[in-house]
């Protein structure tokens, strides 16, 4: 496989070549192509794709699922922020792994496998996770990122090809100086006049250096056929643009996205805020083509080192609310209708932050939509329902559909008969990357394809 700067080489010089050829051209050998234009354009070709695997802990509520069948449903208090998104997402329930609870959980959400060892913090996979897994695949680059409130020391979502760790990035400034090294600060331009002046040359159509040409022909031709030639330049056009290698974006690529650096503290406003820094720095740099995979981690597998309380105002812990462990009534029944008042809050507020971010996506135009539309998410949890903090009955929400892979719009209930990684094999496959087999998992999942 060529690296990155042997297939950046050799790209720049079939673009060069493809300019020097079309620009000698007299505008009547341009016209020919017209044909194989339509031919090109009816491929419909897909541009690259791109993935994102998302972690929010200690599963879901059940009030958090929708009401209704798989294609008549509607989203309730608590994840009613993602309406907006409902016909670009997929919503599963009754999805089923080979481990739940906090560390092993988020590692076999992602992996589709088992821990290695007997060490309490599992810092080790049978494999690769689904983000290693298609970075690898596709020879893309990836981030792993997560709000500064985790203090990894167990819970990872990431994990390399041999099945070791990588650590998800909680600095806002590392991982914007990583991904946007050399660009300038929001606003700014760091070229130099002559680099920006090929930059801009370098963006023109082919079709510009014809314009005279083009206007002695349109002023000689009669009605019919100047729309004939509008039609016929236009496709030029359109397939100079799905062969170029820039994002087909409206989206500013020359700036870096102004996200400062890190807010300190624990509470659950300070978690918000750099979460949202890093979901800008993903989208950004999804959009201007840095990066094709990241993975997001909102807090570690069980979640217990964000303050809550002014949220809920009951107790600051999410993990001990799971388990209504609560100062005041002894009576349980009376613990469990306080908790699950807190908890409501805490995934409501979860579901905000994942909707903003699909949002974020959403803003960007993206080649005939928009970046959310050429993106698959996979939104997963460590364990499934957050009583009981099993391994089965995840909730797994597939956002985003590349090359419009899936029927969208979608809510599944399976019972525990769907494995997590024949969701990842049906998103791989989706993405470019043919497999019957993720992690111990294998099969497809067709119910879920256009």
């Amino acid at each position: 496989m060529l690296n990155s700067q042997h297939k950046s080489s050799r790209c720049n010089v079939l673009k060069a070549t493809r300019r020097r050829f079309i620009s000698g051209a007299p505008v009547g050998l341009m016209l020919l192509a017209a044909p194989w234009v339509r031919v090109v354009r009816a491929q419909n070709l897909a541009s690259k794709p791109r993935f994102i695997s998302l972690f929010t802990p200690l599963g879901q509520m059940d009030e958090w699922l929708p009401i209704g069948t798989s294609n008549a449903f509607s989203f309730t208090e608590i994840s009613e922020p993602l309406t907006p998104y409902k016909n670009k997402i997929i919503v599963t329930t009754g999805v089923n792994s080979s481990h739940g609870n906090h560390a092993k959980g988020a590692l076999g959400m992602f992996t589709a496998g088992s821990p290695l060892g007997a060490d309490k913090k599992f810092k080790k996979a049978q494999g690769p996770s689904i983000d290693t897994y298609l970075a690898d695949a596709l020879g893309a680059k990836r981030i792993a990122v997560g709000s500064n409130a985790i203090n990894v020391t167990q819970g990872w979502i990431t994990f390399r090809q041999d099945g070791s760790p990588q650590a998800q990035q909680n600095n806002v400034k590392s991982v914007f100086d990583s991904v946007f090294a050399g660009a300038a600060p929001g606003g700014g331009n760091s070229q130099s006049n002559a680099a920006a002046e090929l930059l801009r040359l370098q963006r023109l159509s082919i079709l510009d250096a014809w314009q005279e040409d083009i206007g002695d022909l349109n002023r000689a031709l009669g009605a019919e056929h100047k729309a004939q030639l509008d039609h016929h330049l236009t496709a030029i056009r359109e397939l100079e643009q799905s062969l170029d290698e820039a994002p087909s974006s409206n989206f500013e690529c020359d700036d870096k996205p102004n996200v400062g650096t890190n807010n300190t503290g624990n509470s659950y406003v300070t978690h918000g805020i750099n979460g949202d820094k890093m979901g800008t720095l993903i989208a950004s740099a999804l959009a201007c083509g840095r990066i094709q995979v990241a993975s997001m981690m909102w807090s570690r597998g069980g979640a217990s080192s964000i303050n809550w309380q002014a949220l809920t105002g009951i107790r600051d812990n999410h993990h001990s609310l799971t388990h209504a462990d609560l100062s005041g009534p002894v009576n349980a029944s009376v613990n469990q209708a306080r908790a699950d008042e807190g908890l409501r809050k805490i995934y409501r507020w979860y579901s905000e932050r994942v909707a903003d971010f699909f949002g974020k996506l959403d803003a960007i135009p993206h080649g005939n939509g928009t970046l959310l539309d050429s993106t698959v998410i996979v939104w997963g949890s460590d364990v499934g329902y957050y009583r009981s903090h099993a391994a089965n009955n995840r909730r797994v929400v597939i956002a985003g559909n590349y090359n419009n892979h899936f029927q969208s719009g979608r809510y599944y209930q399976f019972n525990d008969q769907v494995r997590v990684g024949q969701i990842h094999a049906e998103v791989a496959t989706a993405l470019g990357v043919p497999t019957d087999k993720f992690g111990a998992d294998s099969g497809l999942l067709p119910q879920l394809r256009a």
